[in-house]
């Protein structure tokens, strides 16, 4: 799909306007890596095919480029929210679960989110049940653990699940487009991270067992 190929019947003084024209759709569609072939025979036909694509493009366009940011789920109280509403911050995007031996990296979570918060940094935690049964409390009981037991002041939010249909959109889309060991794609186990950038771009995957002191390293050159 990153091919592009043309066809334009040198018809006489209107071959180079056409061709001039070809060269701005290449670098439209390139863009959106989408391979289109076009043919062309009269001008007139061929800029109204022109500017039909280029409009059907910028569409395209528009609708990747706020993906990341469009995804809504759930806080603690119910209440829908947006990674758009954390714009123009870098956020860590993390499963988790209160009785998992992986627990313990709440207290790593967090002191990496005190010493960066004022520069725009934001841990967004969501409580998942699907491994090992290991966060089976309400969102009440889960807020209280990790308030108690690790002063966790980041973003808790709704409990979702990560893998399978019903997963959670923002983690369907998260993972699909940072995938993990070997291309795949399921989120392996709790703890799995993703580090976004302030426009919404996946940085980097972290896998369960990759700690706080590993995301620090990668979380400096983007801040």
């Amino acid at each position: 799909p990153n091919s592009f190929h043309s066809k334009v019947n040198p018809f006489k003084d209107r071959t180079l306007s056409n061709a001039l024209s070809i060269d701005s759709l290449l670098l439209v569609i390139s863009s959106s890596k989408i391979s289109i072939l076009v043919f062309a025979s009269e001008t007139s036909w061929f800029n109204l095919v022109i500017n039909s694509l280029i409009w059907s493009v910028s569409k395209i366009n528009a609708s990747y480029e706020k993906l990341a940011f469009d995804f809504s789920f759930k806080d603690l109280d119910g209440s829908e929210m947006k990674l758009g509403d954390f714009k123009d911050k870098v956020i860590v995007v993390t499963n988790v679960a209160s009785y998992c031996g992986l627990t313990p990296q709440y207290k790593g979570l967090e002191n990496l989110y005190k010493k960066y918060s004022s520069e725009g940094f934001e841990i967004l935690a969501f409580p998942c049940n699907q491994f090992g049964k290991q966060e089976p409390g309400t969102n009440e009981e889960i807020l209280e653990f990790c308030e108690t037991n690790y002063s966790v002041s980041f973003k808790i939010f709704d409990k979702v699940n990560v893998n399978g249909s019903d997963a959670s959109p923002l983690f369907k889309y998260l993972k699909q487009s940072s995938k993990g060991i070997l291309g795949t794609e399921s989120i392996k186990w709790n703890f799995t991270k993703f580090l976004v950038d302030k426009e919404g771009e996946i940085v980097q995957r972290f896998g369960p067992q990759e700690d706080a002191k590993t995301i620090e390293k990668a979380l400096k050159e983007i801040l």
